[in-house]
């Protein structure tokens, strides 16, 4: 064209399609460009610069489905920090920081109840199991009250992801939907399923995906599915700070779930609370509310009342806020804190013994708290103890001391450790009893008295 008399307004712009800076190889040949022609016609923009095209408003607050599940008080925090406690292969467990929401406020002892999302890998097995798109877009219309979005185009996405449980075991009527929808040998092995529904379905956590999954013939809607599914709820957690080390932050310490699957599918159990909560990096933001614990569950009125604590695992993240509160009053000149006596069970010292080499530490060094631990599979290196139980049979002269000493105890953990812990207690009050059964009456009293609990299944 030159050749024929047009006039070069610019050099021929070149870029790598291959290198990494293609794109600005282009902007920049781009912005010569449009400088030219300017300067040769004598024109200006007629409108904005093509960054600054985009008008736009953000038109909710980020917790409008907390609103749809009934969960109108839930508000926005931060992510501050999300660290891992544990070592090696160990069942992971994490020490995570939040800043509160505005005007939210807690006690030591509290629960942040988290509003999750599903894991994506669970919410993929329904795109494959329906063959959708994972763009796919749906509007859901319902004649009566529901917890979903609805009159109004959704990414399917959004709704399996943050609306429904897909893990949850399939209930009773979602068997019997399923029967209906079934022929042949499906049929007569979800009718056997429903009649040992607790061993069946209940026991090895089997949801209504997976037996989805199980008998790929089985055909329902993907309406049918949705309307199977019970609305996605929150997931209570024990605060592990306490208030008087930062108000307006609080801190859990959560064992992430993620195990084979008990249905012998193959695929992996995910935890949907705790796998949102481990995904989570600094700076995200996640719907989030106080829940007050039971009465009983707090510190007692005077500060220097002594407390026992029994726990194991994660069980520990209440006392860690009970025990920062007090080592906390010491460093603000209190000289009448109470005794603090820690009984805490673990597998091993070295790979899930919890702020055993941080906070802990120091607190034992400061003297708020005397630590007896039991580890599961190192009991050589814990007095021959393998449980908590064993190790408060072991130290019973130290518990039996403070019980005389009007202490108030507190236990946390999962069942297991509860009934041990119970027992262990019952046969240290048999000493100043008469028999077994005024020891339990006693130690009846006691719970009702100063003695309070916090177990989880």
């Amino acid at each position: 064209m030159e050749m024929r008399g047009a006039k070069r307004l610019l050099e021929r712009g070149e870029g790598d399609a291959s290198g990494a800076d293609f794109f600005d190889s282009f902007d920049l040949w781009e912005e010569k460009l449009w400088k030219t022609l300017m300067e040769v016609y004598d024109t200006q923009p007629s409108g904005a610069l093509s960054e600054d095209i985009l008008d736009v408003h953000i038109s909710g607050k980020g917790t409008e489905r907390a609103i749809s599940l009934r969960q109108p008080d839930a508000a926005l925090g931060k992510v501050v920090s999300n660290q891992v406690l544990t070592k090696d292969s160990t069942q992971q467990k994490l020490h995570i920081e939040f800043q509160l929401p505005d005007n939210m406020t807690y006690c030591a002892g509290d629960y942040l109840a988290i509003l999750p999302t599903n894991p994506p890998a669970s919410v993929k097995r329904v795109f494959q199991r329906f063959n959708l798109s994972e763009e796919t877009i749906i509007t859901i219309n319902a004649s009566g009250s529901t917890t979903l979005p609805t009159n109004r185009p959704v990414e399917l996405r959004q709704v399996l992801s943050g609306y429904v449980e897909l893990s949850q075991p399939a209930s009773k009527r979602n068997i019997e939907t399923l029967v209906d929808a079934a022929k042949g040998e499906a049929r007569e092995d979800l009718k056997k399923a429903a009649e040992r529904y607790k061993e069946v379905i209940v026991e090895p956590r089997i949801s209504v995906l997976d037996l989805l999954y199980k008998y790929p013939d089985l055909e329902i809607s993907l309406g049918t599915f949705i309307t199977m599914l019970p609305a996605m709820r929150v997931r209570q957690y024990s605060i592990s700070s306490s208030p008087l080390w930062n108000p307006n932050h609080v801190t859990l310490t959560v064992s992430v779930l993620n195990s084979p699957s008990l249905s012998g599918s193959g695929e992996r159990f995910l935890g949907v609370g705790s796998n949102f909560l481990a995904d989570l990096k600094p700076g995200d933001m996640a719907q989030m509310m106080i829940r007050p614990s039971a009465t009983a569950f707090s510190l007692p009125a005077s500060v220097s009342t002594p407390i026992v604590l029994f726990c194991a695992g994660t069980g520990l993240a209440p006392m860690r806020g009970f025990i920062q509160e007090r080592a906390l009053q010491i460093e603000g000149g209190r000289k009448d804190v109470g005794k603090i006596l820690l009984f805490f069970g673990c597998r091993d010292p070295e790979k899930d013994y919890l702020y055993s080499s941080t906070d802990l530490k120091k607190w034992v060094e400061m003297g708020v708290v005397d630590v007896r631990p039991a580890f599961s599979r190192a009991s050589e290196k814990s007095e021959g103890c393998r449980y908590v139980q064993d190790r408060v049979l072991r130290d019973a002269a130290d518990v039996r001391a403070l019980f005389h000493q009007k202490a108030k105890f507190f236990t946390c953990g999962g069942t297991a450790v509860a009934a041990g812990i119970r027992e262990a207690c019952i046969s240290l009050l048999e000493q100043d009893c008469e028999s077994r059964d005024h020891a339990i009456e006693v130690f009846k009293r006691l719970q009702k008295e100063r003695y309070a609990t916090d177990i989880f299944g």
